[in-house]
């Protein structure tokens, strides 16, 4: 890394930043655990529900696996495919699937059905149709 003077820094020490570390992978790991305690807490104590807890907890393990792919098997999968792909492709495949099974746990726990289809030809009685087929 080039310095003020236009030389190279020889400590490694100075290139360590400890702000940067906190904000990317200790406060996103507090957040995570946190959620998924108040979450676990929301579903087992008030709902009394089991069922929205096997979709929390899978999106947990997915997530995690997806880390694991990022931080721990990346390089090896990198050398292994001589640097065409990472584990940051594998691991975002995890978290997609993590995030789809966030939202069926938060669909589980809420009231309201958001399955249904928006438009319905009940609801459309005053629309004119118009027929284009001449």
């Amino acid at each position: 890394m080039f310095f003020w003077s236009n030389t190279f820094i020889d400590s490694y020490y100075a290139l360590q930043n400890y702000g940067a570390y906190i904000l990317y992978f200790l406060w996103p790991l507090v957040s995570i655990v946190g959620y998924f305690i108040l979450e676990f807490i929301l579903v087992f104590k008030v709902l009394e529900e089991w069922k929205p807890l096997l979709l929390l907890s899978g999106s947990l393990v997915s997530f995690m696996t997806g880390q694991i792919f990022n931080f721990v098997a990346s390089r090896h999968i990198c050398h292994a495919v001589r640097g065409q792909i990472d584990g940051s492709f594998i691991e975002t495949i995890f978290l997609l699937i993590s995030m789809i099974l966030l939202y069926k746990f938060w669909d589980s726990i809420t009231e309201d059905d958001w399955d249904e289809p928006v438009f319905q030809e009940t609801q459309m009685t005053n629309v004119p149709k118009f027929d284009f087929s001449s």
